[in-house]
């Protein structure tokens, strides 16, 4: 919803556009609240923010432009409390579980609105490139703080992908899940700069080309961070 609510605010997209994430994120939120009701799993702050990102992505759908940026705004500001209540019920070193999380979701959510965005420029073909442009160095940055927030162990307390990489810490599989991390992240990492680069050569087909790559580094983006998760999982 953050990464929609950029590039809706440049005004440059149909309102269209506006209505696919709307609809995306919050049957995302939907789906999320079903998942822990059959799972038992209910988090009040959670569920609620996820509950009330839906009413408030419904609402924009159908309120005037100026209010809908704003209402967008919102409801992705709802989602970090949301993913603030999930870190809550995680365990361990409660800023660090908050800090991935929050990271977590820009980083999925930067590589799911470029690919939601080079898509779209098949029903928009006139549309600039600025918009992808844009998403494309976010989803850099997001891919750098990714890395780190994993990476790095903050402080004594804490662990890390280097503790799992060099044995320190066990994941369960000998390692493995620790190799499948390194190499997804690296990958993810390859996807999203040739992306940066193909958007540079002329002609429409750089476009889908930068729309096939977005698709490629939200598939191994997802394996990256789920994997981190799982190796590090009870720490």
């Amino acid at each position: 919803m953050l990464f929609g609510w950029i590039t809706i605010r440049q005004n440059l997209l149909s309102a269209g556009y506006g209505w696919l994430i709307r609809a995306s994120y919050g049957g995302i939120a939907l789906i999320a609240i079903l998942v822990s009701t059959l799972g038992n799993n209910l988090d009040p702050l959670r569920e609620i923010s996820a509950l009330v990102l839906v009413v408030l992505a419904g609402v924009a759908s159908f309120t005037r432009e100026k209010i809908q940026a704003r209402l967008d705004l919102l409801a992705a500001l709802v989602g970090f409390v949301g993913v603030v209540g999930g870190a809550l019920e995680g365990g361990g070193v409660l800023w660090i579980q908050i800090l991935r999380l929050i990271i977590g979701a820009l980083f999925m959510g930067v590589l799911t609105d470029t690919m939601l965005l080079g898509h779209w420029y098949l029903v928009q073909p006139g549309l600039t490139r600025a918009p992808l442009n844009s998403l494309i160095r976010w989803a850099g940055i997001v891919c750098v703080a990714e890395l780190v927030v994993w990476i790095v162990p903050f402080g004594k307390m804490s662990t890390a992908m280097f503790s799992v990489l060099n044995g320190t810490v066990d994941d369960g599989y000998g390692g493995l899940l620790g190799w499948f991390w390194g190499v997804a992240t690296i990958v993810t990492a390859i996807l999203v700069f040739i992306s940066h680069r193909a958007l540079k050569e002329k002609g429409y087909q750089a476009v889908m080309a930068t729309t096939g790559l977005a698709y490629l580094s939200l598939l191994t983006g997802f394996v990256e961070d789920i994997m981190a998760r799982l190796a590090l999982r009870g720490f």
